[in-house]
C-alpha cells in the first residue's frame, strides 16, 4: 500500500498572523500487516521545528493526498503576554 501524506506546520502569533510555516511530503509505502498495523494504531512521525519567538501556538495540519482525509492540532507554545510591574 502506498500513502502520499502531506505535513504542514504552522507557527501563529496571539493574532493568528502567520509568523512561519513548513511542509514535509511522506511518501509512505507498507506491505498489507504493517498497513493494518498502521491504519489500527496510527503512524508516529518526529519533526524538529524551531519556534519563533512571537509564536503563540503551533498548528500541525496532516492532509492524506489519496482520499482528501484531513486532520489538524493546535499546540500552544511558550508565549507570554509581557506584563507592568507592580
Amino acid at each position: 500500500m502506498r500513502a502520499d501524506v502531506e505535513v504542514a506546520f504552522v507557527q501563529q502569533a496571539r493574532n493568528g498572523r502567520i509568523v512561519r510555516s513548513e511542509r514535509k511530503t511522506l511518501d509512505l509505502m507498507f506491505l498489507p500487516e504493517p498497513y493494518q498495523d498502521a491504519l489500527e494504531q496510527g503512524i508516529f512521525f518526529t519533526q524538529p521545528v524551531t519556534v519563533e519567538p512571537q509564536t503563540a501556538r503551533v498548528r500541525v495540519v496532516v492532509l492524506d493526498a489519496s482520499n482528501g482525509a484531513m486532520g489538524s492540532v493546535s499546540i500552544p507554545a511558550g508565549v507570554r503576554e509581557k506584563r507592568g510591574h507592580s
